[in-house]
């Protein structure tokens, strides 16, 4: 299974050791499975960050590997239709592209499991 790190902004400021003591109490880390589960993205965000920000950074990193999975699965997608979703199965969850809730009250704090599928 490839498991890649997304280079967020925060992760960018972990890495070089800026982050603020703000920063580091509000850190969380999500492990978001693929479609087909053959990769895991590892994902770092504050508490306070939308899931409308989680969606757009999957959108911009994997655009391109959600668009083979589709081609493979005979599944439309485009980037306009933006048609995967973000869910976590325990509980079951399906996180709605449109929701303008932060990670913590999603639950999603400090860090979350979560999967992402397209949809037929």
């Amino acid at each position: 299974m490839q498991i890649i790190e997304v280079e967020t902004e925060i992760f960018k400021k972990e890495k070089a050791g800026s982050l603020s003591d703000h920063e580091i109490e509000n850190l969380t880390t999500l492990k978001i499975q693929l479609h087909e589960g053959d990769c895991n993205l590892i994902i770092k965000m504050i508490a306070t960050d939308l899931m409308t920000d989680l969606y757009s950074i999957i959108n911009k990193h994997w655009y391109n590997r959600l668009y083979l999975i589709a081609l493979t699965n005979s599944l439309n997608y485009s980037s306009e239709n933006k048609n995967f979703e973000v869910f976590s199965r325990y509980p079951l969850e399906v996180f709605q592209r449109n929701d303008t809730r932060n990670l913590m009250d999603l639950g999603l704090f400090p860090n979350s499991f979560l999967f992402c599928r397209l949809k037929a």
